[in-house]
């Protein structure tokens, strides 16, 4: 069996934790220096001149999780690629596995395939690099933040009849919302730093593991997997549950292959490729489907309908609570006044008494504290 959405989750966690704990440190440095001196007349002068003070701090902190983030990713897709390994054979039978000649000449093969010892350091050093790139556009749009929260509080107070403090909370929360340690990629999207490393983490990680599972099971002359029945598929999943799928690509659509139990042989509906399906949606980050070895006449293939959009619905709805008590939380960490801090004490409260309810209503559902902190999730904004 291939390794679960749990299992990936808790060989990336202490490097997303890294990057939730450097943005959290971030918005509270921010939220320091726009705090000093609030009610002061020359407070915007004051601030705009702390603006090279807050670009060290900043700088410190996003060289600090590179150097730290960068060691731990290594470490991170090691693991994945030794637990994919490890996996590839839980469960089967050691005398349903290959024994025959073709095995020899299938392990040959894999041999050659390379050692990925070298493939995992190039997944490595590219996930690095591409988390590294967007440190520039985080400090750019953390001083940006900072300068335009100081100029929107001025020229509101003046005209707008509002205490300085209550015209910088309302310019802030607005960043806070959609994240002040964020950045807008190629296409568009805005993402705060911390989710886009989670989902490039967890992407990473899981195409290791399955590299992992996957060359393991060639050496033993394996070259089918079969996609596990999530309980909770989302439509892009759907169509792959229960599927035969082949890792080298080397066979396709219906085929008849030598039963592993007993004599003769059986008919065979291979779908597509691993590649395929990953590059349909299977296996995106979060996704709860596993891969696990095919052998002829002795895996059973679920039948039946698979879909469950119930349990999806649900899944989706748990997200969304989580939202909001991130969404307070982060909010409550960039209160500026003591009103501000309590009143989203309290809505944190509320959202965590929903996420009790429903639950309550939706048992076979998990609670995942850590997605409830600030930063968690791996969608763009």
């Amino acid at each position: 069996m291939a390794l679960t959405g749990e299992q990936i989750e808790a060989i990336t966690r202490s490097t997303v934790d890294l990057y939730r704990t450097a943005e959290q440190a971030i918005v509270r440095e921010v939220t320091r220096q726009l705090l000093a001196g609030i009610d002061a007349q020359d407070w915007a002068v004051n601030r705009l001149g702390a603006l090279a003070t807050l670009r060290r701090t900043v700088e410190r902190v996003l060289q600090l999780v590179e150097d730290t983030g960068a060691e731990q990713i290594r470490e991170a897709l090691a693991r994945a690629y030794r637990s994919g390994q490890a996996a590839a054979t839980t469960g089967l039978p050691a005398q349903l596995l290959p024994r025959d000649p073709d095995t020899v000449r299938a392990a040959a093969v894999a041999a050659d395939v390379v050692t990925r010892a070298g493939v995992i350091e190039n997944l490595a050093a590219a996930l690095i690099a591409d988390v590294g790139a967007r440190h520039s556009n985080v400090l750019r749009h953390v001083l940006d933040v900072y300068r335009t929260v100081i100029q929107q509080a001025t020229a509101v107070s003046v005209a707008g009849g509002q205490t300085r403090r209550q015209a910088s909370q309302h310019a802030y929360r607005a960043f806070i919302d959609q994240g002040v340690s964020s950045f807008t990629d190629a296409r568009g999207r805005v993402w705060r730093l911390s989710s886009y490393v989670e989902m490039a983490v967890r992407t990473v990680t899981q195409r290791a593991a399955v590299q992992g599972q996957t060359d393991r099971l060639q050496t033993l002359g394996i070259d089918l997997v079969i996609v596990s029945n999530s309980p909770r598929e989302c439509e892009r999943c759907r169509p792959w549950e229960g599927k035969v799928l082949s890792i080298s690509g080397a066979r396709t659509g219906r085929t008849e292959m030598r039963s592993r139990v007993g004599s003769g042989t059986v008919t065979v509906d291979i779908a597509g490729t691993v590649e395929q399906a990953r590059a349909d949606g299977l296996q995106h980050p979060n996704c709860t489907h596993a891969l696990r070895a095919y052998l002829p006449g002795a895996t059973k293939i679920p039948t039946g309908d698979l879909s469950n959009p119930k349990g999806y619905e649900a899944q989706v709805k748990q997200r969304a609570i989580e939202r909001h008590i991130r969404r307070w939380k982060e909010r409550e960490l960039g209160a500026l006044d003591d009103v501000g801090k309590a009143t989203a004490a309290a809505r944190v409260r509320q959202w965590q008494g929903a996420m009790r309810e429903h639950l309550a209503a939706n048992p076979e559902l998990k609670r995942l504290p850590y997605r409830e902190q600030i930063g968690a999730g791996s969608v763009s904004r």
